[in-house]
């Protein structure tokens, strides 16, 4: 078994690798030790909405291979000291050349909004939802979102119509 703490919802918490004939007795086991700490299963909805409000990008979603690693925040994980790397000189032309930004908003909503809903500004879209979840923790529509570059600036108001991707 591996164990690992790279889980993407940004809650404390461990991911288990383990062989498929492994995985009930460890389950089992698990929920029987953990039940008098309050462990609790959580639903894969449950995992969406902690990685929103935790900002952080799911691939497929917010990232995808249309998307260079500045245009998701994941830049930092691209090496400039790597003597040579397969696809180090494209993916090192494309910085500064975004076409979207990856940007968390709170909606004006007393719900989730639709995913892949167009955001705009004063009747131009300037982007779309990529995630969206309501937190009953917070009280709040929240969403990830790509936005235009010069769209994604704390405090803009957008404006929010139906789903469109």
């Amino acid at each position: 078994m591996i164990i690992s703490r790279s889980g993407y919802s940004g809650e404390r918490g461990y991911e288990l690798y383990m062989g498929g004939d492994q995985v009930v007795g460890v389950w089992q086991a698990l929920m029987a030790r953990g039940e008098q700490h309050g462990l609790r299963p959580i639903s894969f909805g449950g995992l969406e909405m902690v990685h929103i409000e935790s900002g952080l990008m799911a691939y497929g979603a917010e990232a995808t291979e249309e998307n260079t690693p500045w245009e998701v925040d994941i830049g930092w994980a691209v090496s400039r000291t790597k003597v040579d790397f397969r696809g180090k000189q494209a993916v090192f032309d494309l910085e500064g050349k975004d076409k979207v930004s990856l940007f968390g908003i709170v909606a004006d909503h007393g719900d989730m909004v639709d995913h892949g809903a167009a955001l705009s500004i004063n009747g131009e879209t300037v982007g779309h939802v990529t995630t969206p979840a309501y937190s009953q923790r917070l009280g709040r529509s929240l969403a990830l979102v790509h936005l235009i570059p010069s769209a994604a600036v704390t405090g803009i108001a957008l404006e929010l119509k139906g789903p469109t991707v």
